[in-house]
């Protein structure tokens, strides 16, 4: 993935007017060699917006695993019960009502980033 969002970032850098359709003495970069990621260098050669949407994916799975993780250990390591019983009622929203495993399911289709049950 980060190998995707590099070529990508890498594509949307490069002069939005030369497109390989337009172009065809674009070089693809080694890479970019197999079908896949050519075809995400085409469209990101072709709409820049598709590698900055890229780079906002696998932004947001770089800040937020770390940042769950420092709210449930700073949620655990607190002496009252009331805070994790907050974050047990938010996480729980996610997984117990229709409205929030749809959201959950748009936020993991859309970043990756994963809602988990409530902790017991």
């Amino acid at each position: 993935m980060l190998l995707l969002v590099s070529v990508a970032a890498y594509a949307a850098a490069l002069d939005p007017a030369s497109t390989l359709a337009a172009d065809p003495t674009t070089v693809i970069p080694v890479e970019a060699q197999n079908a896949i990621l050519a075809l995400f260098l085409k469209l990101a050669l072709a709409h820049p917006w598709v590698g900055t949407v890229l780079v906002l994916m696998a932004l947001s799975r770089v800040w937020a695993k770390p940042l769950f993780t420092v709210v449930h250990t700073l949620v655990d390591l607190t002496p009252s019960p009331r805070d994790n019983g907050i974050l047990n009622s938010i996480i729980g929203w996610f997984t117990n009502t229709a409205s929030g495993r749809f959201a959950a399911y748009l936020i993991d289709w859309a970043t990756s980033i994963k809602i988990v049950s409530p902790r017991k």
